[in-house]
């Protein structure tokens, strides 16, 4: 039910609600469980592309090495892609990720040990692991499903939705007490 017992306009209201954003009612509304993971996910990869391009650039700054401050492309390509679910610009993030593990891995072999390098080569690797798994996701959703996903109004109406969830689960706790 989409209230409590006996209040039928509050549930008629929460349902003309989730009509109007385009999403029949229940857990997942009209996303498939893959596609809802998709969605988190994509949000945890922009965080995670916006932490990995300050890390990169804090190296660079670090080193005096100016010109690593052209690996912030893999991390802008990866908040893209994320936010547009575009697997080509994932595609890009992880080809970045796979490069950065391999410079990491260098200059935790050959160069001297420093404990910050060997921390850096871990985050790296833990960064690769999550970008790997986005894209897997990712590229198992049918593109032009991507693309309706990621459009800004059906953001919008998956928030919305998201709201009218929790408001509801709220309502129904506060009727069973």
């Amino acid at each position: 039910p989409l209230a409590p017992p006996g209040d039928a306009d509050l549930s008629m209201r929460l349902q003309r609600s989730l009509d109007a954003a385009g999403f029949a009612f229940g857990p997942r509304g009209d996303l498939t469980e893959l596609e809802e993971v998709v969605l988190a996910t994509s949000h945890s990869i922009k965080c995670l592309a916006l932490f990995h391009a300050f890390l990169i650039a804090l190296y660079a700054l670090l080193l005096e090495e100016p010109l690593g401050l052209v690996c912030i492309v893999g991390p802008v390509a990866g908040w893209w892609g994320a936010h547009r679910l575009s697997l080509v610009l994932v595609g890009i993030y992880l080809a970045a990720c796979l490069l950065g593990v391999g410079w990491g891995f260098y200059v935790f072999v050959v160069r001297p040990f420093k404990f910050y390098q060997f921390v850096l080569f871990v985050i790296s690797l833990w960064i690769l692991q999550v970008v790997l798994k986005f894209w897997r996701y990712l590229s198992a959703v049918d593109p032009a499903r991507a693309r309706i996903l990621a459009s800004p109004r059906r953001r919008h109406a998956a928030s919305q939705a998201a709201h009218n969830e929790r408001a509801v689960r709220r309502l129904e706790s506060g009727a069973s007490d």
